[in-house]
């Protein structure tokens, strides 16, 4: 594994980890198992899982399984309680899947309710959504809130992003020892915390009966503001090169004649980040920079296009988002880095509506 989140719920590399203390405990951002910090035999220092990344196991200490029969029983009492009709683990035509609780309606299936409290996979939960919604679209996944300690850097977080206009990009979390439903909001699709981004937090009651199970009128809404100071450009340019991961990407940069070193401050310092890229995101910022820096100005069509081009080049890639497509966040997310670009002062708009580029 490439990097993994210590103890205080850092995204740290192994040439990092090396220097921390041994009794440091690490998991992984995919799957949140347990990470063990182990050297090849070529000295270099890697992070390796206790057990198959995605497979669902949880860390040491665990005993989901006793809170995901507690949440779904009370879920089944909650149903009947308001007189709907409830099946647990309902069979389903033509899978062996069996969703949690089947609700039905006037007799007719109408809603799905699945517990899901172990991060798993973004294949397996993309499956797994598949085939409900071809039995049903009314599908509720509930993760647990207690999982997405480590926010919006987080994988599993990111795995659960849905959209809805009135809440934009949002994730949806169980918050089981208050009863209550917890949704992240407004977050952000390309941002650096360094630039003052934030999302909010709203917690609902739990009410069977609606098809989204919230009880309007929120219980409370708060502000999250994402607060990281910036990286040490030099200290950055070494992790970048020494980085199994990240090496091969720097190598594809200087192919096309850019330099880590010739890079603008703001591509390197700020700490860019993005719930719905594969590649890292500071090389979406490498990749602008060095297709618009021979240039004077740019429209934000033009600016639009040139982004695709490296998309369809395969520069920037996006993960497999379970509950998103591509088509349905792509324009949002070459709106923010275009804004972000702003922030930086990489382009000014000028009169004429076009935007000045500032080497």
């Amino acid at each position: 594994m490439y990097a993994a989140f210590n103890s205080r719920d850092e995204l740290v590399y192994p040439l990092e980890a090396i220097r921390q203390s041994k009794a440091e405990k690490y998991s992984c951002p995919v799957c949140s198992q347990s990470l063990v910090l182990k050297t090849s035999s070529r000295g270099w220092p890697f992070f390796s899982h206790r057990s198959a990344c995605g497979s669902g196991q949880r860390p040491e200490g665990g005993g989901e399984g006793a809170r995901h029969v507690a949440i779904k029983e009370w879920l089944y009492q909650e149903c009947q309680q308001v007189g709907l009709q409830v099946e647990m683990e309902g069979e389903l035509p033509d899978t062996l899947n069996r969703p949690d609780l089947l609700i039905y309606h006037k007799g007719q299936p109408a809603r799905i309710i699945e517990v899901q409290l172990s991060p798993i996979s973004a294949d397996h939960l993309r499956e797994r959504q598949k085939v409900y919604q071809k039995f049903l679209d009314a599908v509720v996944w509930l993760i647990d809130d207690a999982s997405l300690s480590s926010g919006l850097d987080q994988a599993w977080f990111q795995r659960n992003l849905h959209h809805r206009d009135s809440w934009g990009y949002y994730v949806k979390a169980l918050d089981w020892p208050r009863k209550s439903l917890k949704i992240y909001h407004g977050l952000p699709l390309f941002y650096s915390a360094s630039l003052g981004s934030s999302y909010r937090c709203s917690t609902y009651g739990i009410q069977v009966q609606r098809m989204d199970l919230l009880a309007h009128p929120a219980r409370t809404h708060r502000k999250i503001q994402l607060k990281k100071g910036r990286y040490k450009v030099q200290d950055r340019i070494q992790q970048l090169r020494r980085s199994p991961y990240e090496a091969p990407l720097v190598r594809e940069l200087y192919q096309v004649g850019l330099s880590l070193g010739e890079l603008p401050y703001w591509v390197l310092a700020h700490p860019w980040r993005s719930p719905v890229l594969e590649t890292p995101a500071w090389t979406v910022m490498a990749w602008v920079y060095g297709t618009l820096r021979d240039i004077d100005s740019v429209t934000l069509p033009d600016f639009k296009s040139l982004l695709l081009e490296l998309i369809a080049e395969g520069r920037i890639v996006f993960q497999v988002l379970p509950f998103l497509e591509q088509v349905h966040f792509q324009d949002q997310f070459l709106a923010e880095v275009f804004q972000a670009l702003v922030l930086v002062g990489f382009l000014r708009q000028t009169c004429d509506q076009g935007w000045a580029i500032i080497s």
